[in-house]
């Protein structure tokens, strides 16, 4: 018996193709209702802006004009560090490192002459180590040799030294004092030690800034004099000579130690002129004070470079010969740098008291530049003695008195400088103490004889 499907099926079929068709119709109707609805709203916003209206006040004007005044310049410098062999430090440590490497290495000139580039950028920056490294590297760069030829070696090492002394002292100081009087020192070495803590204290005192300050100043008196009518006749309160301020630097020693020394006793004897000029507010902002930060630490170099000298002084190897009187000679001068440098600050007259019994013991020596160097540390001790200790030595019960020595200095003495500085240190003490000095009253004549 067979049964035929087919009709049913066909129905179902058809039923199923009016539902779909259906729903299809809805989505389609739904579509476009949706679209319809897009447009209206994209045509209701263009209504919008065509009915609002810009207020020209609210727009910002544009600026066409192209100054190049008002570009910044794009800093195109470039040190090319990254292209080196050798990168540039940036601690102190490394530059440790970098001045120990050994000159068989092929880096090694390339080494040692960045870190004494970098040293002081380094210390200047005032790092967290500085007071740990310091002595170390110090060390480090006071006994480096320039065996690479490397340029301004000379000129980079005492920058190194002098920058590590300003910015740590006292500790540096105690290094350099230790390996000044050790043994198997060579005498440049020593010599470079009290060159260091002579220029550290000329700066911790300020006299530098002071100096670079008074030159500024004068440059600009230059140009206003120069602006301003000229006054007919000369009148002048005090006779200052500039050629004796400014005297050519010679090879020898012992000139340079007698230039100074004449300077020092020329500014003591300048008449102090009272009163102010015209120009007195443009004076008064070209003034500069600066403090003195040597004075409170005086005392901390001068005595122990005393005790360092009163313990080795019979050592024949640091002081016989003429290295040694050589040594003494700059060690002289080296402690009238640091009386000087203190300046006004209390206790400064003891140290000017030692200084002056200390080279009054070398007055008769051998040696034309030990006396040299021992008439400048009168020269600075005396602008600092008390009154009362000078007029000790002055009217002392000793057979061998200061005025004579200085008598018989100016008159006798072979060397040219020694009787110029004994002359102008006569000259100076006979017009501080007035008619106090019997002793000094045949000041013309010792010129005279000079």
């Amino acid at each position: 018996m067979m049964y035929n499907y087919s009709d049913d099926n066909e129905d179902e079929s058809c039923e199923d193709d009016v539902s779909s068709s259906a729903t299809n119709s809805n989505i389609d109707d739904s579509y476009v209702s949706s679209n319809d609805d897009d447009e209206e709203e994209d045509d209701s916003d263009d209504s919008d802006d065509d009915n609002s209206q810009w207020d020209e006040e609210d727009l910002i004007p544009y600026n066409l004009n192209d100054n190049e005044e008002d570009l910044i310049p794009y800093n195109l410098n470039d040190n090319e560090d990254d292209l080196r062999v050798t990168p540039t430090p940036r601690y102190l440590r490394e530059c440790i490192s970098y001045l120990r490497t050994s000159e068989d290495d092929k880096t090694a000139m390339e080494r040692h002459e960045a870190a004494l580039t970098s040293i002081p950028s380094i210390v200047q920056s005032n790092p967290i180590d500085l007071s740990d490294v310091a002595p170390m590297l110090a060390m480090e760069v006071l006994h480096k040799e320039d065996k690479f030829n490397m340029n301004d070696f000379m000129k980079k090492r005492r920058e190194c030294m002098d920058i590590l002394m300003v910015h740590e002292p006292i500790l540096v100081f105690r290094r350099f004092v230790s390996e000044l009087f050790g043994d198997n020192i060579a005498l440049g070495t020593r010599m470079d030690i009290l060159d260091v803590i002579g220029r550290a204290s000329e700066e911790l005192c300020g006299v530098n800034l002071l100096r670079k300050n008074r030159e500024d100043n004068d440059l600009v008196r230059q140009l206003q004099d120069k602006n301003e009518p000229k006054v007919s006749g000369k009148r002048r309160l005090v006779n200052n000579n500039s050629s004796n301020n400014h005297l050519p630097i010679q090879a020898n020693d012992a000139d340079i130690y007698t230039t100074r020394a004449l300077n020092l006793i020329d500014e003591t004897q300048k008449t102090r002129r009272w009163g102010h000029g015209r120009n007195r507010s443009a004076r008064a902002q070209q003034q500069r004070t600066v403090t003195n930060r040597f004075g409170p630490i005086a005392p901390l170099f001068f005595y122990p470079l005393l005790e360092g000298f009163m313990k080795s002084k019979d050592n024949v190897s640091i002081w016989g010969g003429a290295n040694g009187s050589r040594l003494m000679s700059s060690f002289l001068v080296t402690l009238s740098t640091l009386a000087q440098s203190a300046g006004n600050h209390p206790g400064t007259n003891v140290l000017a008291a030692d200084l002056f019994d200390l080279a009054w013991s070398f007055r008769d020596a051998e040696i034309a530049e030990v006396r040299v160097s021992v008439l400048v540390a009168f020269a600075t001790s005396i602008a600092f003695l008390p009154l009362d200790f000078l007029l000790q030595k002055l009217y002392g019960a000793d057979g061998d008195s200061f005025p004579g020595y200085l008598k018989k200095t100016a008159i006798g003495d072979s060397d040219r400088n020694c009787r110029e500085l004994a002359t102008a240190i006569t000259k100076n003490v006979s017009t501080s103490l007035g008619g106090l000095g019997s002793d000094f009253g045949s000041l013309d004549m010792v010129e005279r004889m000079s």
